[in-house]
């Protein structure tokens, strides 16, 4: 039997410091998952909250919940939604594909095609977001971590 993998899993089996087979297993294929963190619970909050500001083009705001205040800090850098690509099926879709033996899957957040609105990005490019939270700012990634992220390079 075969098991798609998604960029946490990879981390979960093979980071160098703390990548454990055995805990991806027990997860994966026993089906054994821990019990889930208020932090865990927080990020999924603060996704679903920015999936429905993106899915009403910036009609319905974050609510004023923990998770919608992290939300919105998170867009007061951002231009308000445009209406989502035909080319692209909306915010948080998931995909799966395979290359070679492995089976990839995962969940983007956010795809577009960039308009001269999108700086670095020139008109007409296809843009994945992925939305990140943190409780803690020491807890953040950093460019340099971002460069070598699964997530990134799947």
């Amino acid at each position: 039997m075969s098991y798609a993998v998604s960029p946490t899993q990879i981390v979960t089996a093979f980071d160098p410091e703390n990548g454990c087979l055995r805990k991806w297993g027990h997860n994966q294929i026993d089906g054994i998952r821990g019990p889930g963190s208020p932090a865990t619970q927080l990020g999924t909050d603060m996704h679903a909250q920015l999936e429905r500001w993106y899915r009403s083009i910036g009609e319905v705001p974050p609510d004023n919940s923990d998770a919608g205040i992290l939300a919105q800090q998170g867009l007061a850098e951002r231009a308000k939604p445009r209406p989502i690509s035909p080319l692209w099926p909306g915010p948080e879709f998931s995909f799966k594909f395979s290359v070679g033996p492995v089976d990839y899957k995962g969940t983007i957040d956010l795809p577009y095609v960039s308009t001269e609105l999108d700086w670095p990005y020139r008109a007409g490019v296809c843009v994945v977001e992925d939305h990140k939270s943190t409780s803690n700012l020491k807890y953040a990634k950093t460019s340099a971590d971002l460069e070598k992220d699964h997530q990134r390079v799947i």
